[in-house]
């Protein structure tokens, strides 16, 4: 499950984008895509209910580190 505050939404000007990633990730039939079973919103926030995949989010992966080395681009490519 991803959770998003409707009120970071707004602040940082990411309304599109999530759109954007919600119409993806509902049409997308891929096995190298995430499959999403399905969203929904209350007041504050929006859920994205998807498959679960250990090891977490790639971006959240990216900003821990700031650069990958090459191996882990090869893996993560492968």
């Amino acid at each position: 499950m991803k959770r998003i505050n409707k009120d970071i939404l707004i602040e940082k000007g990411q309304i599109i984008n999530t759109r954007t990633e919600k119409d993806i990730l509902t049409q997308a039939k891929n096995p190298f895509i995430i499959n999403m079973s399905y969203v929904f919103q209350n007041d504050l926030r929006i859920y994205f209910f998807m498959d679960y995949v250990s090891g977490g989010n790639l971006f959240d992966h990216l900003c821990y580190k700031r650069r990958f080395d090459e191996p882990t681009v090869k893996f993560i490519a492968a």
